[in-house]
């Protein structure tokens, strides 16, 4: 099975966010349905996308426990901060090679960001990653390169949920 396929698979059968549909042009920050902000089109990603984008948790804290132990323990704060310190190099592996043109290592270095956001809960990054790594894979490079516009913004909201949870392991 090629990638393609295996990535199409993937996104087909990630669970539905727990959190009820926000208001157009509002995207949910976390999975509390209160927590709307205005989100400008050019964070919103291809059209074909933005409603499954918008629709994902920033985080799954049940996730991030299950992989890293509880928001109390040394494990946690050390697996936290290490994932947050290898973000934005992640981000910039994909981006410079989106920008670059170089499909395969955009599409290597997508797959290592959708597995590393995997792995800390951040179900919003993986899934922008993994739509990336998906239309690379597919030939469809100018749309991997405008969903690669949302990285950033997905990240900073990501960081914004982590932090309270990394004060709190200190």
């Amino acid at each position: 099975m090629g990638l393609a396929k295996s990535a199409a698979r993937k996104l087909r059968f990630l669970p539905a966010p727990d959190a009820a549909p926000g208001p157009a042009g509002r995207t949910p920050v976390g999975r509390s349905p209160e927590n709307f902000r205005e989100v400008p089109p050019a964070e919103q990603g291809p059209r074909k996308y933005r409603d499954r984008i918008s629709g994902a948790p920033v985080l799954e804290r049940s996730r991030l426990e299950g992989n890293a132990g509880t928001a109390h323990s040394w494990r946690f704060n050390d697996f936290v901060s290490s994932f947050l310190l290898m973000l934005p190099y992640r981000i910039d592996n994909v981006e410079r090679a989106l920008t670059a043109g170089d499909w395969q290592s955009a599409s290597l270095a997508a797959q290592s960001l959708s597995w590393s956001a995997s792995m800390a809960g951040a179900c919003r990054l993986e899934l922008v990653a993994a739509l990336i790594d998906a239309d690379l894979q597919a030939g469809h490079s100018a749309r991997a390169r405008e969903t690669g516009c949302i990285l950033r913004p997905a990240a900073a909201e990501l960081t914004a949920a982590l932090a309270p949870l990394l004060a709190a392991a200190h």
